[in-house]
């Protein structure tokens, strides 16, 4: 019995030796699970956070650009609508009205057989004979010529107003179309935004010292370049080296629009002073803007429109070097040049309307 008893004791100490282990551990994990979020600032994560944050970004320009055409769109259908209800209603009236003239009609005719009232009627009754028969015939075909024209004109008018209240519900179903779109991309962008803003929260500090020192040396050029011109030194040739926009030269090459628009020194002033006014996405100010509706509104304000998405910018004329008041542009994006390599852009949720280097920019377009 002694030994058994020892064998047993020596199992019991193993076992509790095992489960202390086990649930050391279980605590272990325990912690690194919970200690594992509140460490993912090493440079990996940081790194894979900001590609993440591109990608998002990207993908919200795309939505936004496709989100403005929709609005545009909508903007338009709105007008047909409106519109058409009004010649809708115009037209009714006319039926209306017609079919009063050719109830008349019918009135007068049921009491005197023709338009001519009793004067027509009167003819007809004295007729006495077959010889008079042609005078007959006269008056009942003016009879039936009254009446067809009574009954072509409200024909014609119930006519016209049929097709355009065809046209008027075409017209509602685009309109219904066009607003569960913009519903289906808002809800996408507001997601998109939500992960953004998520992810800048989580690296704030890291994010905002990288932005900051990126801005600071934009203005920095633009100052320059800003000098520069002011001492006829030309604000778009700065000193050779840097990027290609800094070299006034786009990356595709492309045509020349000419000298630059006039109106580009009032639009780039315009730009210049919504710096640090919010992005909102949709957004064509006065207190918000998104990208391209701070560079419509800056080319408004120097008396042209041009288009308000940035994909239908990308239209204007291409230019292979760039001067200020140009439009930047590259995929879902625009800003607009203001001179030395730099451009005024209205960046992205979360951020404000700043300068920025225009070397990420795929191409140069002036309005």
């Amino acid at each position: 019995m002694g030994r058994r008893q020892r064998s047993t004791d020596g199992l019991v100490r193993q076992f509790k030796a095992a489960a202390a282990y086990v649930t050391a551990v279980g605590l272990l994990g325990a912690v690194l699970v919970i200690a594992g979020p509140a460490r993912a600032d090493t440079q990996s994560d940081y790194e894979a956070a900001k590609a993440r944050l591109a990608s998002l970004g990207h993908q919200s320009e795309q939505l936004v650009d496709a989100y403005n055409a929709g609005a545009e769109k909508l903007s338009e259908l709105n007008k047909a609508v409106e519109a058409a209800e009004v010649r809708v209603r115009q037209l009714e009236g006319q039926v209306e009205e017609q079919r009063q003239a050719l109830s008349s009609q019918a009135v007068e005719v049921y009491k005197y057989g023709s338009s001519h009232a009793a004067a027509s009627i009167a003819g007809i009754v004295e007729i006495r004979d077959l010889e008079q028969y042609p005078t007959a015939q006269k008056y009942l075909g003016e009879v039936q010529a009254d009446t067809k024209q009574a009954l072509d004109k409200y024909a014609a008018a119930k006519a016209d107003a049929d097709a355009e209240k065809a046209g008027l519900a075409d017209a509602k179903a685009k309109q219904e179309r066009v607003v569960g779109d913009l519903k289906a991309k808002q809800r996408q962008i507001e997601a998109s935004v939500a992960e953004q803003e998520r992810i800048t929260a989580q690296f704030k500090a890291k994010l905002d010292a990288e932005r900051a020192a990126a801005e600071a040396r934009a203005r920095a050029a633009a100052e320059q370049a800003s000098r520069n011109q002011s001492s006829g030194g030309g604000a778009s040739r700065p000193a050779s080296g840097g990027s290609r926009a800094s070299r006034g030269v786009s990356s595709g090459g492309g045509g020349d629009a000419g000298p630059p628009s006039q109106g580009a020194s009032s639009a780039v002033a315009f730009a210049r002073a919504q710096l640090g006014k919010p992005y909102r996405w949709g957004a064509s100010g006065p207190d918000a803007y998104d990208c391209s509706g701070l560079t419509s509104a800056a080319w408004r304000h120097g008396g042209k429109s041009i288009p308000r998405t940035s994909s239908a910018q990308a239209g204007l004329p291409r230019v292979s070097s760039p001067a200020p008041g140009d439009i930047a542009w590259r995929p879902g994006h625009v800003a607009l040049y203001v001179g030395g390599g730099t451009v005024i852009s209205a960046p992205q949720t979360g951020d404000v309307v700043k300068y920025a280097s225009a070397g990420s920019y795929s191409s140069f377009h002036r309005p």
